[in-house]
């Protein structure tokens, strides 16, 4: 038991590892809150709690439904500072 254990702990390290190599900022999370991140699946909101471990100076993200023809169901309008008084204002249809 103690070697499934340990093999399912092992594959879940690789799992997030690949994440992290995909978006090299989600080395500044721990695995905890990498998984929930991952589990909140494509509700941006919720991250929040988590955004000033990723961005440096971010306090929150505005997200809203995206126009139709994207692919995903939202897309980040703005990132607000620590201070609420600047913002980065978001393109929904700036191409990747």
């Amino acid at each position: 038991m103690v070697g499934n254990f340990e093999q399912i702990q092992k594959s879940l390290i690789q799992f997030l590892d690949s994440k992290r190599g995909k978006f090299p900022r989600f080395y500044f999370l721990p695995n905890e809150d990498l998984l929930e991140i991952i589990g909140m699946g494509k509700d941006p909101k919720p991250l929040n709690k988590h955004i000033r471990k990723i961005f440096a100076g971010v306090a929150k993200l505005e997200a809203e439904p995206s126009p139709k023809g994207l692919n995903s169901k939202y897309y980040i309008k703005a990132l607000l500072a620590d201070n609420d008084e600047e913002s980065i204002e978001l393109d929904a249809g700036a191409a990747d």
